[in-house]
């Protein structure tokens, strides 16, 4: 598709030369008038005097009569930047009548010499044949010069104006035949998010009391609720059960190494033998598995891919992004939900069914939402199937979001998007939307935790999906463009 269309501009470039090759050409040929110029001279001074009979009648009657002179002659000589035509009378008074077409930079030396002194012709044939014989010799590019250097610049000119429509016109086709035809499956379904998380999360911090004191060898060596926990003295752990057992059987110090943020620390930690149980511990509490509900967002039949959220799972104190060690994404059913309120988001609550058959293998979860391989079973109706919208096809107005608060099945809620934040990279906040349908307000209010991922619906077409609520007015919310979650799940690894 791309080779082809660059292809396309080269055919057009080569076409736009031979073209600018025959229009030099052109020019080079350009028909010239050759008319005596004395015809000129007389026609021009017949208009001047025209136009002046009213103020100067007695200067326009001597004018008339100059030519009569027996003698009188004409001179042709350099007067200034150019080579002008005098009238000469009787009493040696020369009366410029006119600038010629002649060009004195492209004459020859010995020719220039002659009309720096001037050039005496004594009558109108000798006149014109002069003028007519120096402008003719003329070197045949210098006498089509300004034509040809018009004719050149508009030619190139057009050239580039057009390239560069044609370079714009490259990248809006790919984007059009890449993007704007993108296939999905809307969701809206409630599911279930059951996520391991890579290492194990710390989420407490406790005082340990011994036989001499009471300590916190975690909290002490720098460890905080969030980290993640990646390795016990070189030896990855993958649950609470590989750190007990890391912990229990040490010998001495513990080299720990986590993950906080984007960081990567180490801490060195001496357990302690805790009084009254004789269980060795270092004083943190640790989680393998998160689990919440959320909506799904669409299935993407290209790459068999679930999207759903909208946003990634992040540990809640320290709002740090966790990674994902693997999960299933299950069904879930409605069982009820918590209206919101100004300063109280609502929330679904729900229980999930079918754990042995999950819709997918989680195996992404990044600041746009959580990615799952299909699988084979699970594949939804493609009878619901329609196109993603680009950006620029969204426009404010009337839209409807698909979600769930009853059951399993997904139903359709008009909603307004009140405004759209055109964006070049991924965010997460592209799009804002107020709840227009009188049922769901009545329902639940608005907006409520867990419809994060409800897809937003225009014209047909898959627009974005629903990421958050304003705390303060859970008729409103955020929703993320549709395009950069298709981005994400093009770019899921197996």
């Amino acid at each position: 598709m791309f080779t082809r269309q660059k292809k396309n501009y080269r055919t057009f470039i080569y076409c736009a030369l031979i073209v600018t090759i025959c229009l030099l050409i052109g020019a080079l040929l350009w028909p010239k008038d050759v008319s005596p110029q004395v015809e000129k001279v007389d026609s021009q001074q017949s208009a001047e005097t025209a136009g002046k009979n009213n103020e100067e009648p007695e200067k326009n009657t001597e004018k008339e009569n100059i030519m009569s002179e027996e003698s009188s002659y004409y001179l042709v000589r350099k007067d200034g930047t150019e080579i002008s035509l005098f009238f000469v009378n009787n009493n040696g008074k020369e009366i410029k009548l006119e600038d010629t077409e002649i060009e004195y930079e492209f004459l020859m030396p010995e020719d220039q010499a002659a009309f720096e002194k001037g050039v005496k012709v004594e009558s109108q044939e000798e006149l014109a044949a002069l003028l007519q014989d120096y402008e003719s010799k003329e070197p045949l590019m210098s006498r089509n010069l300004k034509k040809i250097i018009v004719v050149f610049c508009i030619t190139i000119g057009l050239i580039g104006i057009a390239g560069l429509l044609s370079h714009g016109t490259e990248d809006s086709t790919e984007t059009v035949e890449v993007v704007s035809e993108k296939i999905l499956i809307p969701g809206g379904q409630s599911v279930g998010i059951r996520m391991n998380v890579k290492g194990v999360l710390v989420v407490g911090l406790e005082e340990i009391e011994t036989e001499d004191s009471i300590v916190s060898p975690g909290y002490e060596a720098g460890i905080e609720i969030g980290d993640m926990i990646l390795t016990v003295n070189g030896k990855e752990v993958c649950d609470a059960a590989d750190m007990a057992e890391a912990v229990e059987n040490s010998q001495g110090q513990l080299s720990i190494k986590a993950a906080r943020k984007d960081e990567i620390m180490d801490f060195n930690v001496m357990p302690v033998t805790e009084y009254g149980s004789g269980l060795r511990k270092i004083g943190i509490w640790v989680k393998e598995k998160i689990a919440g509900i959320g909506t799904l967002s669409f299935y993407d039949p290209e790459n068999k891919v679930y999207a759903a959220l909208g946003h990634g799972i992040y540990e809640s104190k320290t709002d740090t992004l966790l990674p994902s060690g693997g999960g299933k994404l299950l069904r879930t059913e409605v069982k009820s939900i918590k209206e919101g309120e100004a300063g109280k988001p609502g929330e679904i609550r729900g229980i999930f069914y079918e754990s042995e058959l999950p819709l997918g293998e989680v195996k992404k979860n990044c600041e746009f939402g959580i990615y799952s391989l299909a699988n084979k079973e699970s594949e939804p109706d493609y009878s619901n199937a329609m196109v993603m919208a680009r950006q620029e096809q969204i426009k404010t107005g009337p839209a409807y979001i698909l979600t769930t608060i009853n059951g399993d099945k997904a139903e359709r809620f008009r909603i307004e998007i009140t405004k759209i934040n055109r964006q070049k990279d991924a965010g997460g906040k592209g799009l804002e939307i107020e709840v227009k349908d009188e049922r769901l307000l009545a329902y639940c209010g608005g907006i409520v935790q867990g419809m994060s991922g409800s897809p937003i619906i225009q014209n047909n077409r898959l627009v974005g999906v629903v990421t958050h609520v304003f705390v303060n007015n859970p008729t409103k919310g955020y929703g993320i463009f549709a395009e950069w979650m298709v981005e994400e799940a093009g770019n899921l690894e197996g």
